[in-house]
């Protein structure tokens, strides 16, 4: 069954054996056997592009590589989805997005449990922390927290660090629910650090938002393998208007062609280790650890 395709390049289908999903995904599964799927936000989507990295490994493997891509995609999506944790424990591997934590639920509110840069309500520690705001005029996060920060930075940093616990623990539990290989990676026009987030040219657009590499360190121990992408600077940001209510109210930036296809070619190497490492512990030989990958192959 194809549903409608919210984007003109994307076919979105239900996910066979598996069953059916709720979200919005990029692309579903053509095939059963001998597939990769991709999980991510909206990088991994690839909004308007005919061929996002995603598509461009498809055809480097000849295998069937599923784009789980959602726009605006916190962990919740993921872990709340069991069609969707079925079929990436079914995959050959699973390659794993690095997304913000703006849009993960914590304790100071929650997020619609698809898309996840919904606000659904702010909790009442929220409330009493910013006691002068109207929670009412919000409808997406990243609203919110703007205007959280502009009030109070200072009050903000409390906000930021719940964040970042909410964070950790959430790709913890994804992590542990799937049976795949997993290959972490980190997709944005920025390398990936420990620098305060507020230093950042326009702070609150930066994706992944919030998110550091010691954050990425506490859970990296979990994934079978992690590659950081980070295309030229200067050609790697496509200004994504507001199109309609589906999308945050703050216009955001994708990665365009010329970024995808560096993700494709940076990523590539490490999922060729890692399909030979899984056809090695079935045929018993010594497994590859690769060369510059940063792969770890056992759990």
């Amino acid at each position: 069954m194809e549903h409608v395709a919210l984007d003109r390049f994307v076919k979105m289908t239900d996910l066979g054996v598996f069953g059916r999903t709720r979200l919005e995904l990029r692309e579903g599964l053509c095939s059963t056997r001998d597939f990769i799927v991709c999980l991510g936000g909206s990088q991994t989507y690839g909004r308007e592009l005919e061929a996002p990295f995603s598509t461009q490994l498809g055809a480097a493997t000849g295998m069937s590589v599923a784009n789980f891509g959602v726009r605006n995609a916190g962990w919740d999506a993921f872990v709340k989805d069991p069609a969707v944790l079925e079929a990436a424990s079914s995959a050959r591997v699973c390659l794993l997005q690095i997304v913000g934590a703006q849009n993960t639920s914590n304790r100071f509110y929650r997020v619609h449990p698809r898309r996840n840069d919904r606000l659904v309500a702010p909790s009442t520690v929220l409330a009493a922390l910013y006691n002068e705001v109207d929670f009412s005029e919000f409808s997406f996060t990243r609203h919110m927290l703007g205007a959280l920060y502009a009030i109070s930075a200072e009050r903000f940093e409390t906000v930021v660090e719940e964040l970042r616990q909410a964070w950790v623990a959430r790709v913890r539990a994804l992590l542990r629910e799937i049976e795949a290989p997993v290959l972490l990676y980190w997709l944005a026009d920025r390398p990936l650090s420990d620098q305060p987030w507020d230093l950042l040219r326009d702070p609150m657009s930066r994706d992944p938002l919030f998110v550091t590499r010691s954050m990425v360190q506490a859970i990296s121990h979990l994934a079978d393998g992690f590659v950081e992408v980070t295309p030229p600077v200067g050609s790697a940001r496509r200004r994504r208007p507001l199109i309609s209510l589906r999308d945050s109210s703050v216009p955001g930036e994708d990665l365009d062609e010329a970024a995808h296809s560096a993700a494709a070619e940076a990523l590539l190497p490490a999922i060729e280790v890692m399909l030979d490492n899984k056809k090695a512990r079935r045929e018993g030989e010594p497994l590859n650890t690769g060369d510059g990958a940063a792969l770890r192959v056992s759990r």
